[in-house]
């Protein structure tokens, strides 16, 4: 009785085969993991921006914004020719947003007169900065919010562009 073995031949064949095979199988899940990567970041800046953006319109639709319902009729809009950036300031000045092209970062600077409290805070993670951020209109009694906010990650760039009118609430 003679036992078949495999050939030399044989086993490199089926031994090339095995590694394309999990040369292949690499490669789609490396694949994956920088879509789900990429994807990672993009919603991360989104989410930011989201956040970003209805923190300031629900601080101006709200009494928080300096302790009384304001308008955005009663907002200071301005232009900051040092810093390329610009604010939105309340009307008893408690409250400023600033954004700092040159940081890229906006704060939040707050004073509570009452307490005499004064502080800012980074709105903005250390992961996301905003590349441009602009204050308009309020003399239809409306503030409209542009901004683009990008990444800081290096290996998938990418940049979000929001834009929100906000009016004041209508309280029946």
């Amino acid at each position: 009785m003679h036992r078949r073995a495999f050939t030399l031949v044989e086993m490199l064949v089926s031994m090339a085969l095995f590694a394309v095979l999990m040369t292949m199988s690499y490669s789609v899940i490396l694949t994956t993991q920088r879509i789900g990567s990429r994807a990672a970041v993009m919603r991360d800046v989104q989410t930011e921006a989201r956040n970003i953006i209805d923190l300031i319109g629900r601080d101006i639709k709200s009494d928080r914004f300096c302790g009384l319902t304001v308008s955005p009729s009663e907002l200071k809009i301005e232009t900051k020719s040092g810093t390329g950036g610009c604010s939105l300031t309340d009307v008893k000045d408690t409250k400023q947003y600033t954004y700092n092209s040159i940081n890229q970062n906006i704060e939040l600077n707050y004073q509570i007169k009452l307490d005499n409290i004064t502080g800012a805070i980074q709105v903005n993670s250390s992961f996301v900065k905003i590349t441009s951020l602009t204050f308009s209109g309020k003399n239809d009694n409306h503030v409209s919010i542009s901004a683009t906010f990008t990444s800081v990650h290096t290996k998938y760039p990418y940049s979000f562009d929001i834009q929100t009118t906000i009016s004041p609430e209508i309280n029946y």
